[in-house]
């Protein structure tokens, strides 16, 4: 978290605003492991190298495509910035997630907030209806005692 300090630290916390955006940027979502986020990580990078891609432009802030994205990745590296970057995004908070970073932790509190109860379906798949089980459940009763009986001694 050391690294992100000087970040949260800045008073422009416009400049970082693509952090908002950090799954976006590595191809990712809350729900894939490091793992899975540092393959996407490995390939954008290999695209987004200087050395392979001369024709990078810096943008209005002067950060070029595989700054942001190194500085996603090392976001998403650190387990306890990912964990309170994640909580960010589920709360659907409007104000951008280094702005919520500067606040003093009280104030960081999500107890309140509404979960997110959007799916997280890959366009093009279709709901699955779920239909009761037509099985019944049969409890092997013995006969002559009864079924209390048995319960209450553990036989069923």
């Amino acid at each position: 978290m050391s690294a992100f300090n000087s970040i949260f630290a800045n008073k422009n916390s416009n400049k970082y605003s693509f952090l908002d955006k950090a799954y976006d940027i590595l191809n990712s979502g809350p729900g894939n492991s490091i793992e899975q986020i540092s393959v996407e990580y490995r390939k954008l990078a290999k695209e987004l190298h200087p050395d392979k891609n001369k024709e990078l432009e810096a943008d209005s802030e002067g950060f070029t495509e595989i700054q942001k994205l190194n500085v996603c990745y090392d976001l998403m590296k650190d387990s306890e910035l990912r964990e309170k970057y994640d909580n960010w995004l589920r709360s659907s908070l409007v104000i951008p997630f280094v702005t919520w970073m500067n606040l003093p932790p009280a104030a960081q509190s999500l107890h309140w907030s509404k979960p997110d109860t959007t799916k997280w379906l890959k366009e093009g798949t279709e709901d699955v209806e779920l239909k009761p089980s037509k099985d019944k459940i049969v409890l092997p009763v013995q006969v002559g005692k009864s079924a209390i009986d048995q319960f209450r001694n553990y036989e069923i």
